[in-house]
């Protein structure tokens, strides 16, 4: 694709991202793509206590691919990023984890996201700190969380390599990543990757699943490590007849910065 062309696309991609999940927040009682909501966070294990405790808007608003905290981790008192922290759910079962002398924060496309997830963290005692911006370009300096998790939302970008050597540099040495996303056994059709709303589904733009692998260890990260979510589909029979297909599913990875990085 010339690069004009995909500047293009991807101007059109950003649009629909952000009209797709401000409508998963405004009006959750909607049909989508893809499962979202109680609903979606159960079928991911996520325990009934975190969903009860966070506000009914982060639990409804919830269109996460799996459980990124089944593998994260988090200890008292360490930073971690949300990637893509939407309503702010994950950001919210986070701080559980990291308590009160830990720190959370959120990064997101869209800034009435942000306003959204910090009155929701506000409104469990927690405090929750959320820049607009890209993942491309993550607006932190160099070395400021212990984890980076991400919920579905590296598959949105078209610069995932980028994606990954950013959160590379935003670890601190001997840092982490528990990401879940989308990735694919074959390579997708070009209709596929042509379509905004497929993109914004969390199908158009997925990898194949050793082209992420690759991506990970070329930035540096080491143990990289990767399982599939149990439980995974997309609501709509049509988009899951199209997954099923090419083999689209969600994974669950992690990985490490080397201590001496």
């Amino acid at each position: 694709m010339k690069s004009e062309d995909q500047a293009a696309l991807e101007a059109v991609l950003k649009d629909e991202i952000i009209r797709m999940y401000e409508e998963v927040a405004e009006h959750p009682e909607g049909e989508f793509h893809f499962f979202h909501g109680r609903d979606a966070a159960e079928r991911f294990g996520y325990a009934s206590e975190w969903l009860d405790d966070a506000p009914a808007g982060a639990v409804a608003s919830f269109a996460g691919v799996g459980n990124p905290h089944q593998r994260s981790n988090l200890k008292p008192g360490e930073t971690v990023l949300d990637l893509g922290s939407g309503a702010g759910l994950d950001a919210i079962v986070a701080s559980r984890f990291v308590g009160p002398t830990g720190r959370v924060i959120g990064v997101d496309l869209n800034p009435s996201m942000c306003i959204k997830a910090q009155a929701h963290a506000a409104a469990t005692g927690t405090t929750m700190e959320c820049h607009e911006g890209r993942m491309e370009e993550i607006p932190l300096p160099d070395a400021t969380a212990d984890v980076v998790i991400s919920n579905g939302v590296i598959n949105l970008s078209f610069r995932k390599r980028k994606v990954v050597e950013e959160m590379f540099r935003v670890l601190k040495p001997g840092g982490r990543i528990s990401i879940t996303d989308i990735v694919s056994a074959k390579q997708l059709s070009q209709s596929i990757v042509n379509d905004p709303k497929l993109w914004a589904a969390c199908i158009g733009g997925a990898l194949l699943e050793g082209e992420m692998f690759g991506l990970l260890e070329d930035a540096g990260f080491k143990r990289v490590k990767s399982a599939v979510v149990p439980g995974f589909r997309f609501r709509q029979q049509s988009t899951q007849n199209s997954a099923e297909a090419y083999g689209v599913k969600a994974v669950m990875m992690t990985a490490e910065k080397p201590a001496e990085a």
